[in-house]
């Protein structure tokens, strides 16, 4: 884990204020580095054995990286690449990161395929300014923007896009065979969890959410590896708890519980939007649990987990979904996917570092994403009359979960985990309707959707008081938020 910072200039004291803010995202390690008028920095975890993962620096170039990078890539030879102004690398990179490269005359920024490591920018007396967290670039500069995932950066070119799920969809092959394609399936995330379970140093745990997706990673992570903790949290009415301990003993978890009640939730609120970054009602509601959960693993000495985030864009979760036509359903599927990166990803990377840990997704490995898109989208919400969200997923692990969690009917987290109703009763308890009607106009762009949703912006506006600030915050359609 680590917080990076570029300033399109020479201001070694505005990035040491930068990398005070994001010092939560790494304490181990602190670094700047100048290249002429070009300055970056990194505040990190990574240990000093593994720094080289993470910076690097020769007598042209410096390079800074949140996230990793599974092949084995040498940064030395990103930065031999960026010299010659080939950037081309991009292409090739298997990982998920935020990347800032730095010249004297030239710079080089870029973010993974599926931003699941967040960056934002914004300009300062007209000088580019990049960061992993919003939080960064509103303490100095009215202007910021969420970096767009599948993009990089130069001076000279502004933005380029170098990946598209929807050009991917169009050379993909689809599969003609429900049996080959639930083994395709499962073999992918078998090969993403491996990879990962390669890469790290530390053993990977689970968040069991005692849904369908947090239970195929489990799986995947328990056929490779042994003694895996598992973490659940959720109040005293909470299915989610239930079945992941049903998942926990069918697997051989070491299995952890935490057990919460709305005063905690109610007083947790203000850290999870300031880390969160968001007001989204969806957002934060999912938010809450992933908080706990994130503490009770790091209570108990974890550093990395795996997570689900991801399959329900990939393999239809969503039960609007079934109102679609499938032309319709594929096309939101392929729209959901490419806008994780302000929801769920968000919510994970934000919750798992405020809490000093880190955190990966085996569903967005690129693996795993070809091989969802190969599925015809009938096969992923499958029925005529009752129609099954995710079917070939749940067909792939029928046999290796329990039958209850395998066909268990979606629900979001924050409902499985019990902390919807408890703030939403909490929100209308606070909030009269004149307040109400009064306060939900935020702007042209933004109408707030419930009294819920007003209390997390009340909160969220006195660590992001600008109401530009709110107009790039990730939101759900609002058929989504009723999904």
């Amino acid at each position: 884990m680590s917080g990076i910072v570029f300033y399109e200039a020479n201001n070694k004291k505005l990035l040491k204020d930068a990398l005070k803010i994001l010092k939560h995202r790494g304490r181990s390690y602190k670094r700047i580095i100048e290249k002429d008028k070009n300055m970056i920095g990194i505040t990190t975890n990574t240990g000093k054995n593994s720094i080289d993962k993470v910076t690097y620096e020769d007598d042209e170039t410096g390079l800074v990286i949140d996230g990793w990078l599974y092949d084995g890539q040498k940064l030395q030879e990103l930065s031999k690449k960026f010299k010659n102004n080939d950037y081309s690398f991009i292409r090739d990179m298997d990982g998920i990161f935020s990347l800032i490269i730095t010249g004297k005359d030239n710079y080089f920024v870029a973010r993974d395929p599926f931003g699941t490591k967040p960056l934002y920018y914004g300009k300062i007396q007209g000088k580019m300014i990049f960061a992993s967290e919003m939080k960064v670039i509103v303490s100095i500069s009215d202007e910021v923007n969420e970096f767009p995932s599948g993009h990089y950066y130069t001076p000279k070119k502004g933005f380029k896009r170098y990946f598209s799920i929807d050009e991917l969809n169009k050379k993909v092959n689809k599969i003609t065979n429900t049996e080959k394609a639930s083994e395709i399936v499962k073999d992918a995330i078998d090969e993403a969890v491996r990879k990962r379970l390669d890469y790290f140093r530390k053993k990977p745990v689970i968040f069991l959410s005692g849904g369908l997706d947090s239970s195929c990673v489990a799986a995947a992570v328990a056929k490779h590896s042994n003694n895996v903790k598992s973490f659940a949290v959720g109040n005293q009415d909470s299915d989610d708890v239930k079945y992941a301990r049903k998942v926990a003993k069918k697997l051989g978890l070491r299995h952890y519980e935490y057990e919460y009640n709305r005063q905690e939730m109610i007083d947790i609120l203000p850290d999870v939007i300031y880390y969160l970054e968001s007001f989204d009602e969806s957002l934060v509601r999912s938010a809450i649990p992933n908080f706990l959960v994130a503490k009770l693993a790091k209570n108990n000495n974890s550093k990395i987990v795996l997570m689900g985030e991801g399959s329900d864009e990939l393999f239809g979760g969503y039960h609007y979904l079934k109102d679609l036509s499938l032309p319709e359903m594929e096309r939101e599927m392929l729209r959901l996917t490419s806008t994780g990166h302000h929801m769920g990803f968000q919510r994970d990377d934000r919750m798992t570092i405020a809490h000093g840990m880190d955190y990966d997704v085996p569903f967005m490995d690129m693996k795993v994403v070809e091989s969802a898109l190969s599925i015809p989208a009938d096969w992923k919400i499958f029925g005529r009359e009752e129609k099954i969200e995710k079917w070939i997923l749940r067909k792939a692990y029928e046999n290796e979960l329990p039958k209850d969690v395998v066909w268990r009917r979606k629900d979001q987290f924050s409902k499985g985990a019990g902390s919807s109703e408890s703030i939403e009763d909490y929100a209308n308890e606070l909030i009269t309707d004149r307040e109400f009607k009064k306060e939900r106009h935020i702007s042209e762009k933004v109408i707030l959707k419930s009294k819920e949703e007003l209390l997390y912006y009340r909160i969220f506006k006195k660590y992001f008081p600008h109401r530009k600030n709110a107009e790039i915050v990730g939101r759900w359609e609002p058929e989504m938020a009723t999904a």
